[in-house]
């Protein structure tokens, strides 16, 4: 149930990139503004980043986790539907609030269940949501090709996931009380870069993701429905990496990193290249492929080392943690769709490198400021 309500949380949330140009067209909007919609999932987020630990423990993790599947489904359906900006708006902020309540719960679960081996557990969670996140974009593309239409395309499948898992978890058993875990010879001041490393990775993964399409479309010039297929390569590469995740053995967090972090610069110089190539698509398809690649290990490796530093438990590291994700996911689309209306989307785009060696830095911060043990 955790696995599949993560893959509802990728499918809705990624399925926003390839939906955000169509949503500009229908609400008149630039794309700055439309880039507002992001930021407002993420000020969602944000509330339930401070309060989702108080809701949990008010309301059980069953209950949470419910109430998390319908607002996801909900919020969808009225972002795709409603002809108001505004109601748009609530939509975002709606599915921003259910989806870092969903982050609490799931994240947590899996860290109480598996302790030593979260990463495992973790690594394969997101693997299924990545696994929605390519399936959202070829849902879109699909409904686009047929016909059908980008409403239908992103909010018909979570509406009835969200349907089931509220149904499917009534009477779910509570997970037992679980005391605060020992941190494991972090500093503050190493706890500290480790959620800026979070804030950090996030902000590269969602530059990707809210935008990599309308790249496509304007700069490579491709139509809607490849567009929209061609962005998947970003998360077949996140899904298949992931995947892999529970057989990986990382000695040192810090250097897997610091890897991860160089394979997702040098897909995103493969990605930005396509934009001024003859063989733009190919190449840039290739990139979006290998910056997935990178991705995919950067935020289960960022969050356990926060974890493993927490004092306070799975559950307040978790909304931490979300709390890290919906900064990053409200500023960095954000700058990059502000940065694309001043200058263009094609140098708009090298806002994404700078994100990446910053995010580097906060990996060498964070082992200087605190002493950490292996996953």
């Amino acid at each position: 149930m955790s696995y599949l309500g993560g893959g509802l949380l990728g499918y809705v949330l990624n399925g926003l990139g390839p939906v955000l140009p169509h949503l500009q067209e229908a609400l008149s909007l630039s794309r700055g503004q439309v880039a507002a919609y992001p930021t407002l999932y993420a000020a969602g987020m944000m509330v339930m980043g401070f309060a989702g630990h108080g809701v949990v423990g008010r309301w059980g993790r069953s209950a949470s986790f419910r109430l998390a599947a319908l607002a996801l489904g909900a919020a969808a359906g009225l972002l795709a539907f409603t002809p108001s900006a505004l109601l748009a708006g609530g939509g975002a902020v709606v599915m921003g609030a259910s989806a870092a309540l969903m982050m609490v719960v799931v994240q947590a679960t899996l860290a109480d269940e598996h302790g030593p081996h979260m990463i495992g557990a973790i690594s394969e969670a997101n693997a299924v949501s990545s696994f929605a996140a390519i399936v959202g974009p070829l849902v879109i593309g699909a409904a686009l090709a047929t016909g059908i239409g980008w409403r239908l395309g992103y909010a018909a499948l979570p509406i009835l996931i969200s349907g089931y898992l509220a149904w499917a978890a009534i009477g779910g058993s509570e997970a037992p009380p679980v005391p605060a875990e020992q941190p494991l010879g972090v500093s503050p001041s190493g706890q500290r870069w480790s959620w800026l490393g979070i804030l950090a990775v996030v902000a590269v993964e969602f530059a990707f993701v809210f935008w990599a399409t309308d790249y496509m479309r304007s700069v490579v010039g491709l139509d809607d429905a490849p567009s929209a297929w061609l962005t998947s390569f970003f998360f077949v590469g996140m899904v298949t990496v992931r995947a892999l995740g529970a057989r990986f053995r990382v000695g040192r967090p810090e250097r897997a990193l610091l890897w991860a972090l160089a394979v997702c610069l040098v897909g995103f110089g493969l990605f930005w290249a396509g934009g001024a190539s003859s063989h733009s698509a190919l190449i840039a398809g290739a990139g979006l492929l290998v910056a997935g690649s990178g991705v995919a290990l950067l935020y289960p490796l960022s969050f356990t080392r926060f974890l493993q530093g927490s004092t306070r438990g799975s559950a307040h590291a978790s909304g931490r943690a979300a709390l890290a994700s919906a900064a990053a996911i409200g500023l960095s689309p954000l700058l990059l769709g502000q940065v694309a209306d001043a200058t263009g989307l094609f140098g708009a785009m090298l806002v994404i490198p700078v994100l990446i060696v910053l995010a580097a830095l906060t990996v060498v911060a964070a082992s200087d400021g605190g002493q950490t043990h292996p996953v």
